[in-house]
């Protein structure tokens, strides 16, 4: 056990707020795990209560161990609960979105991968290069239907393009969600004309007065 980590009180309820399943991904210690789960599942509470576990139960230490993320609010989130659980010693966790970590290999290895100087974009060229792409489409293209706002969806397509690496989503799963959307319009209740009679306004205002006068 390794001692020297100042495990707190909020590590011990962590670990028994798991349910078997989770408990389970957690107490496996050795090798890979996979844990398939959704959006607000408690990923982050997972990995962080495996994290602490494996340095409770074994000789690694905080340096020994990578953490990979997605997003940096998904970073920090790591950040913020590794310090609940285990103290100071969570800064000492190598934590990073998946491309900083690639880029700080690249930088720290420039023999294997050329002397690149690489560094992610801002938002401010993601919005440049969305509308670039936008420019060389068609004029009749859905996305520039209207030609006096054409970065309309620029925002959009941005928010798509993350939720697209973030999920992993592929062309073909794609596709077919978008067809079956498409089958389903016709029976959403948004999408359906509803008729707006007077006899139903005049006898809801009946109901109303009458309600009142009861009232009184």
């Amino acid at each position: 056990m390794n001692s020297p980590i100042d495990f707190t009180q909020q590590f011990v309820e962590a670990l028994k707020s798991l349910n078997p399943a989770q408990r389970l991904a957690v107490d496996n210690i050795e090798g890979p795990v996979m844990v398939l789960a959704g959006p607000g599942t408690g990923k982050t509470h997972l990995l962080s209560a495996r994290i602490g576990n494996i340095l409770n139960e074994t000789d690694a230490m905080p340096n020994n161990i990578l953490c990979l993320t997605y997003t940096e609010a998904g970073m920090k989130a790591m950040r913020d609960r590794l310090l609940k659980l285990i103290g100071p010693d969570a800064h000492k966790i190598h934590i990073f979105t998946f491309h900083a970590f690639c880029n700080l290999v690249i930088k720290e290895n420039p023999e294997l991968f050329g002397n690149y100087e690489l560094e992610l974009i801002s938002d401010i060229e993601k919005i440049e290069i969305i509308e670039k792409i936008i420019d060389n489409l068609p004029f009749n293209h859905p996305l520039v239907k209207n030609i006096n706002t054409p970065y309309t969806n620029v925002s959009r397509l941005i928010n798509l393009f993350t939720n697209i690496k973030k999920e992993s989503w592929e062309v073909a799963d794609l596709k077919q969600k978008i067809e079956k959307y498409l089958a389903e319009i016709p029976f959403l209740e948004q999408f359906i004309y509803k008729v707006n009679r007077k006899t139903s306004r005049k006898e809801t205002q009946k109901r109303v007065i009458l309600k009142r006068k009861h009232r009184k």
